[in-house]
Parts: structure tokens; sequence; C-alpha cells
């Protein structure tokens, strides 16, 4: 049979939730200069509260951490998303140090879940003849993938395999290829003697972590990578970074940013001990993109998005030493085109919405020679196409696309 069926995956086996020892995670409230680490009350819980989380998820999961490896999951990625089937009661305490304020997880333990890391197959092609098992085998995937995103009705059982499918629909089918891996498992007894077979299978576990975002801090997450390509055929692979919308930039200025005032206060969400460990083990380049909204003239709204781009460069390598290599440049995407009239009409909200605070990271797995700007731009439509909850703007709303690739200081 080619197309494969959600029966094979209803069969998942349902785990007894485990359990762990109480975790507990402390940090201290106020720098040296007695200055809070983290914006408000709220982001410093939950910052303690993500460590605790990944702290348990490496106690609760750790037979099955060590005993999976996978080609297309790096271990972060795998942590970060299974904190998504932990459940705990949760209480803050005082810690011993003066400053120290602690998270403690109380009674961490798995949800009740499918075998998350057991493989799923998802079609069998038994023949003698391997050329013509491998074209049933090929369609076997194309059908697979064709159900991953969505093209037909999408099976619940595909969807409990995902915490969000758009963005598994933002991938390329040769990305979506690495998920389905093949095996030749014994045939049947009455099958015939001459006959092989592929069996072909998915790991919940991986497509789960990659239609999961990783919530690297408080205030930034990092959406799975996209991967594109330029004319002339070389891989880009970008990964958006998403600031809390709440953090937009103040319609008119290109140094305030709610929440925070003046853009020289935002440096903290870039020195992130967690943060800057996944931009230095990810990431060669860090685009900072600038916007304007609709309000305002052409020629001020397009020099407004620039500057507020090169203060974003100038916060980000403020936060990174130079010895990483990271290279940091500017996007400006300039004024949104919507006429005055249409602008009239947005709620302020919407407005806030057209200047968000938003950087994307080119992973170290792209082409060294990839035309970045073309690789950008087609991977920043596939963002809007597939996310526009995620990313309310779409490139071709603006009227520039100025791609800035300098060393020099701004």
């Amino acid at each position: 049979m080619l197309k494969w069926t959600a029966t094979i995956l209803l069969t998942f086996c349902l785990m007894a939730p485990a359990r762990a020892a109480d975790i507990r995670y402390c940090e201290p409230v106020s720098d040296e200069q007695g200055q809070w680490r983290y914006p408000d009350e709220n982001a410093y819980h939950r910052e303690m509260t993500i460590q605790a989380e990944r702290m348990a998820v490496k106690d609760i999961f750790e037979n099955e951490l060590a005993a999976f490896e996978s080609a297309v999951v790096d271990g972060g990625s795998l942590i970060d998303a299974l904190t998504n089937f932990l459940t705990y009661d949760q209480e803050i305490v005082r810690g011993e140090a003066e400053k120290d304020y602690c998270v403690v997880l109380k009674n961490p333990r798995k949800q009740d879940t499918p075998n998350l890391f057991s493989p799923m197959e998802i079609g069998r092609v038994c023949h003698f003849d391997d050329e013509l098992r491998a074209v049933q085998a090929e369609e076997i995937r194309k059908t697979f993938i064709s159900d991953l995103r969505g093209k037909e009705t999408i099976s619940a059982a595909v969807l409990s395999m995902m915490e969000d499918p758009t963005n598994i629909n933002m991938k390329t089918d040769e990305q979506l290829s690495l998920y389905i891996h093949e095996k030749h498992p014994e045939k049947a007894d009455n099958a015939v003697s001459e006959a092989q077979c592929t069996a072909l299978y998915v790991i919940p576990m991986e497509l789960y972590a990659a239609s999961s975002k990783r919530e690297v801090s408080s205030i930034v997450s990092v959406m799975p990578a996209i991967e594109t390509r330029d004319q002339e055929n070389r891989k880009g692979e970008f990964q958006l970074v998403v600031i809390e919308k709440k953090y937009h930039w103040i319609r008119g200025s290109e140094q305030k940013i709610a929440e925070v005032g003046d853009i020289a206060n935002f440096t903290a969400p870039f020195q992130n001990e967690n943060f800057q460990d996944f931009v230095t083990a990810n990431f060669r380049d860090i685009v900072c993109i600038g916007m304007a909204s609709c309000e305002g003239e052409i020629p001020e709204e397009n020099r407004r998005g620039k500057i507020r781009s090169a203060n974003l460069i100038s916060r980000l390598r403020e936060a990174f030493e130079a010895e990483t290599g990271l290279d940091i440049y500017g996007l400006n995407l300039g004024k949104h085109a919507f006429t005055k009239a249409e602008c009239r009409q947005l709620s302020d909200e919407a407005r806030n919405a057209q200047r968000i605070v938003m950087l994307v990271g080119v992973t170290k797995r792209s082409d060294p020679k990839v035309n970045v700007e073309a690789a950008l731009r087609k991977a920043m439509k596939r963002m809007a196409d597939s996310k526009q909850d995620l990313l309310p703007i779409h490139p071709e709303d603006y009227l520039l696309f100025d791609l800035n690739i300098t060393t020099e200081e701004s």
C-alpha cells in the first residue's frame, strides 16, 4: 500500500509518568552594580524557570537522551522541546546568598505522552525488483511530506507529532526528507523468497523538535531553521530570532524601545548567557533588521529604518566579543508601503507590529559563498507567508530591502 495511514502512528504506547527529585535553580536578582539583571520580575522568574526546566529534562529523560542519536536535531533543540512534556508544582524562594532567589520545581515529572523516541513506520514496500521497490518507497516519502505540509487533510496522527505544523511547512522537501528514515526489515514468512523489503519510518521527537521554537531566554526565542537557495543554487539557512513583541520601536524614534526606553538599555537581552551560547554555537552572522511603520514621510522613515538597524548592530557588537568571529550587519526595510489612508485605518497595535525589533541568524550550515541577500529575501517571504501571527511584517510590504554587509563599526 503506497499511501501511508494514520492507524500506524495511533499505536503509540503511553509511558507511565517518570518522576525526579525536586529541581532547584538560583540566581542573583541584580548584578554587581545593583541593577536588575532582567527587565522586570516576570522576566526574572521566567528566566530561572527555563533553566530549572532544562535541568529537569536532563534528569527525567536521562535514559532517552543517552540512547538517542539524531543527525537532524541537535541536543539543545531536543532538550528545549522536551520541556513541553514536563509538569510540576512551582515555588519561588529566597536563596542562601543575600541577592539570590530560587525557582523550585516540586515533583517534576513527565506528562502522559506518546513514546516520542520510538521509530514509527509510515509505510513498507516488499518486492524482488530493487528499482521498483525504490520508486514505490519514494512515493510513500512524497505522500508523507505532502501530509506534513497539509496539502491534503492533515491526519491527527501527524499533528500529534508536531508542536506547530506551520514551522514544518516552511521547510523544503529536501529538508523534510531528512526526517524520513529507511530500514530493511526481515520479510514475512509468506513473502516471495526473492523479495526484499524497505520500511520507511519517522521518529516523533525529531518532528516535534523540528516544529518547535526554542525559548532561549525570557525575552528571546529562536524559530526552526529555514533553508533557501540563491541564484547559483548555494544554500542559505536562516533562523528568525523573535524578540517579545512588547519591545517594539517607539513611533518616530530611532533611539527608544517600548518597555526599556533608550536603546542603550537593550544590551542585556543579548548578553544573556544562553543567548550567547546559542548564537556562538549556531550562527556565523546576525542580520539586524530596521524598519519603519506607515506613519510619516517616505524619506524620513526610510532613513529611520537604517538608523534603527545601525543601533541594533551597535548593541549586538557590544554584547559579543570579537573573538567569536560573528559577523553582524544590517538590513533596512525602510517605510511600510501602506498609504496614509490605509495607515489611518490600523490600530496602534498593528502599527507597532510594523516596527518590531527583529534579528535573523545566518547559520553555520550555510554555504560560505551564498548570496545572503537573495537567499534571505526568499526565507523572509516564506516566513511571512507561513507565519503571519509570528512575522506580521512581509518584506514585500516595505519600500526597501537594503542589505549592508560591512565590518565597519556603526
